[in-house]
């Protein structure tokens, strides 16, 4: 899928009330926008809203805080560019990592 077709899967499972398949696709947007900084910041934004609307302050901390570093660290703000919005670093490694243990947690349930 397309960042635009995860972002839209997203939305669409947020309208079914479907936290955890809105949190699936918007953290598959993440990874798929990652390289441009407006779409990586919206499926950050995306995750919040998921977060908040799901009852999870756990959730709602950690994506505001990546939210944050996100919005504080991507330098690219060309749309159209493939350059990564940012060399590889810490906080995006630690972030993916995060994902994968929040999603593995919440199937858990």
């Amino acid at each position: 899928m397309t960042y635009e077709e995860e972002m839209d899967a997203g939305h669409s499972c947020m309208a079914q009330r479907n936290w955890p398949g809105a949190y699936h696709h918007f953290r598959n947007a993440h990874d798929l926008g990652h390289a441009v900084r407006s779409h990586h910041l919206a499926a950050h934004r995306a995750a919040v809203r998921v977060a908040a609307r799901s009852g999870r302050p756990d959730r709602l901390l950690y994506q505001l805080v990546f939210l944050g570093v996100a919005s504080l660290t991507s330098w690219n703000s060309d749309t159209t560019s493939a350059t990564p919005a940012y060399p590889p670093n810490f906080a995006h490694t630690l972030g993916s990592a995060n994902w994968e243990l929040k999603l593995t947690r919440d199937r858990s349930h």
